[in-house]
Parts: structure tokens; C-alpha cells; sequence
């Protein structure tokens, strides 16, 4: 749990491996925890970690759009929204916004949060809702399906649009999260 071993825990927790945690490690469990270190302790329970992420572009769901992070780097974007609701806050999420109807339930404002290491195609993208981005610089949201020749992969829209068939994918990441516009 949160790059802690279990046993380490299992020691804290009965008692035969001292009282107290290293700073790291109650670090890295109050983050998984989403509350402050004083929270694991039971002290200013109701103050929990603030933690937000960088949007770092528009993305196509039926508009083209061809933004991914514009040579933007770690901790960079053109705003930052809160945290998403059910992830542990254990990854590293970047944020898109939604243009465009083909995927409904999702609207044009709504945010999908991605987890940021997720950018190279493979095997885990099959049959998930993922961004990608296309050889020719277009950045959808869609679901991806195996193509048609090796390393090649189908895009299908949700509202019944043709797929885009056997498009070369060069970075896709999985739909971690979706916040509706408000």
C-alpha cells in the first residue's frame, strides 16, 4: 500500500516494530490516505491533503484537437482543478478538457484525468476508454480496439460514428477519472 511493504505495516499496527513510523513512511501513507500526517494519528481528521492537477490541453471527442502537453513540463498546464473524486491520490494524474459529442455521457467542458506515466500504446489500452494521440498530431478520446495489422488499433466513438480504423497511435493514456461540468 503506497510503496509501504506489508509488513511494515502489519509490524506498526501490532506493535512489535515500535511505535512510531519514519517520517517517509507516514508521508506516504497519510497521501494514500488523502489526510495530513496528524490525521493518521487521529489528530485534524477533518483536515484533508488539498491536492490538485494541471490540465494540460483540450482533447477530441469528435472536434480535432492537437494539443497533448506542448512541451510543457512537470508541474505546467494551463490551470489546475481539484483532485478527482475515488482516485488514490498515489498517482501522478494530468487533466484534459472535452470537446466535441462523440462520446457520450461525456459533454464538451467535462474533465477527464489521465494518469500521467500511461503514454506509450500496448496491450492495456484494448477495449479501455483512453486519450490518444495520432501520427498526425490529433488528440481524441476514444475506445480503443485491437486494428487490423500488428501495433495498429481502432477508435470507436460512443454515439455510433465510424470507428477510425487501424490508426497508428503514437501516446495513449487511460481515462483514470471523469469530472462533469458543473
Amino acid at each position: 500500500m503506497a510503496g509501504v511493504s506489508e509488513g511494515t505495516i502489519r509490524k506498526y499496527l501490532t506493535g512489535t516494530g515500535g511505535k512510531t513510523l519514519n517520517a517517509i513512511t507516514e508521508k506516504k501513507l497519510a497521501t494514500a490516505a488523502g489526510v495530513t500526517v496528524s490525521g493518521l494519528y487521529g489528530e485534524d481528521y477533518d483536515s484533508p491533503i488539498v491536492k490538485d492537477v494541471w490540465v494540460k490541453g483540450i482533447v477530441g471527442a469528435g472536434a480535432k484537437v492537437t494539443l497533448w502537453d506542448s512541451g510543457m513540463g512537470e508541474g505546467e498546464g494551463y490551470s489546475r482543478v481539484p483532485w478527482p473524486p475515488g482516485v488514490p491520490m498515489t498517482e501522478d494524474l494530468i487533466a484534459f478538457e472535452i470537446r466535441g459529442d462523440s462520446m457520450p455521457p461525456y459533454e464538451p467542458g467535462d474533465l477527464v484525468y489521465l494518469e500521467e506515466s500511461d503514454a506509450l500504446p500496448g496491450p492495456e489500452i484494448i477495449n479501455k476508454v483512453c486519450v490518444v494521440e495520432l501520427e498526425n498530431g490529433d488528440l481524441l478520446i476514444k475506445k480503443v480496439r485491437r486494428g487490423y495489422a500488428p501495433g495498429r488499433y481502432n477508435l470507436h466513438s460512443f454515439d455510433g460514428r465510424p470507428p477510425i480504423e487501424d490508426a497508428h497511435v503514437v501516446k495513449a493514456a487511460r481515462v483514470r477519472a471523469v469530472v462533469l461540468k458543473q
